[in-house]
């Protein structure tokens, strides 16, 4: 399809629409990008289960439907075009037959790396997603990153150090809400260095999350205070509005010189002159 057409196509379908799929497509995305890791892990955990295959295909085939949704509705500037490249750039690395792919090519190196490249892949894509709908929810906002963390973490933590996870990847989730939330029962402790630098980012995250709860909760009650005063103010913006629009009018519609009066300016010169002439003739 030529250019054209598409634009005619485009400039037909409504605006609303098109951003609720944008909308939906970029939830999906983060969905997605959650599940990619611990989809990715276990499946090279387990030597290749065909059901962990199967779902790594549908993670990336959002990919690359998001991608081809964008080309197809977003207009081509230059800021979507370097977005484009960067979503691109993903789908090759979120592709599960990347692995084989290097190995086909002879770069078993890169080979190795494949997991690490496609975690990173989905995880910056779904951060980018996540810049896009929680623009203005920062609450919403950090709470999925906390999740998201929690999924990373435990994910780290089943890959690096399963005799410490005892139970598998639901043991490790556990302990990843555990030190996120800076309890620290201590019946799971990390032993390796990659083990004990995802506690400490957990923390951190953690800390964070309470202090923005906490924010929030502060903002409400105080918000709840200044609602009736704001409320009064906005009523009496809008009495003062009202007052400052009608006087418009009423001085629009009043003549601002006499003179411009039809009948009344050149009338009362020519009734009042003859008897004036006629006064001042007697007298």
């Amino acid at each position: 399809m030529t250019t054209r057409a598409r634009r005619h196509m485009l400039a037909g379908m409504d605006d609303a629409l098109r951003h609720r799929l944008l909308y939906y497509l970029e939830v999906a995305v983060i969905v997605a990008a959650f599940a990619t890791v611990p989809v990715t892990l276990l499946y090279f955990r387990s030597g290749g289960n065909q059901r962990l295959l199967l779902a790594s295909w549908l993670i990336w085939l959002i990919f690359f439907c998001d991608l081809v949704v964008q080309l197809w509705l977003e207009p081509p500037t230059r800021a979507n075009r370097r977005k484009h490249l960067f979503n691109l750039a993903i789908v090759v690395l979120t592709l599960p037959a990347l692995p084989a792919v290097l190995e086909v090519l002879r770069l078993a190196r890169l080979a190795r790396l494949a997991p690490l490249l496609r975690l990173t892949g989905s995880l910056w894509r779904g951060a980018d997603a996540f810049r896009i709908i929680f623009r203005r929810r920062g609450m919403v906002l950090v709470a999925t990153l906390a999740t998201g963390s929690i999924l990373v973490g435990a994910a780290v933590m089943h890959q690096f150090e399963p005799e410490t996870v005892r139970g598998g990847y639901g043991s490790a989730i556990w302990w990843a809400i555990v030190t996120l939330t800076t309890v620290g029962y201590g019946d799971i402790a990390p032993a390796t260095t990659a083990g004990r630098i995802t506690a400490g980012i957990l923390m951190l995250a953690g800390i964070g999350l309470i202090s923005t709860l906490a924010a929030a909760i502060a903002a409400y009650f105080v918000g709840q205070d200044e609602s009736p005063e704001l409320k009064r103010i906005e009523e009496r913006l809008l009495r003062i509005e009202r007052h400052l629009e009608a006087v418009a009018r009423d001085r629009v519609g009043a003549p601002s010189n006499p003179d411009d009066v039809p009948g009344v300016a050149l009338s009362a010169p020519l009734a009042d002159g003859p008897e004036t002439l006629d006064s001042e003739h007697t007298s």
